[in-house]
């Protein structure tokens, strides 16, 4: 076992681009799509993330297959940010809901007083 991680490693070491053509496809058919369909669906998405529009950002700096997680269904590809938005709010709508009437309620700051280290330290 330790010898074949070994031998895998050293081909990947030795083709990255394989390497990580290999593992793209293998993760994305885990959704049941192939490089040509994530291809089409970035397409009909103008070549952005389906929430933003913006590139993709974050490790790999490619685009998140973002799916429903109780059926399955994809819903769109999402840049790293808008991916991770989305999970700390727990894909509920009534979280994005409120955040999102809470920055237009307070979108300037109540002051423009720096935090000191001291009040970072303490939570505030």
């Amino acid at each position: 076992m330790e010898r074949s991680r070994a031998t895998s490693k050293a081909w990947r070491d030795s083709h990255p681009l394989r390497a990580r053509a290999w593992e793209r496809r293998s993760h994305l058919k885990q959704y049941g799509l192939t490089v040509e369909t994530f291809a089409a669906l970035l397409r009909s998405q103008s070549g952005g993330c389906a929430a933003c529009g913006g590139p993709p950002n974050g490790k790999g700096n490619t685009f998140h297959v973002d799916h429903d997680h109780s059926t399955g269904a994809i819903r769109g590809l999402l840049c790293h940010n808008c991916n991770a938005a989305l999970g700390l709010l727990k894909e509920r709508q009534e979280r994005i809901t409120m955040l999102s009437n809470y920055i237009a309620r307070h979108g300037s700051a109540l002051t423009d007083a720096p935090l000191t280290s001291n009040m970072i330290w303490m939570g505030y």
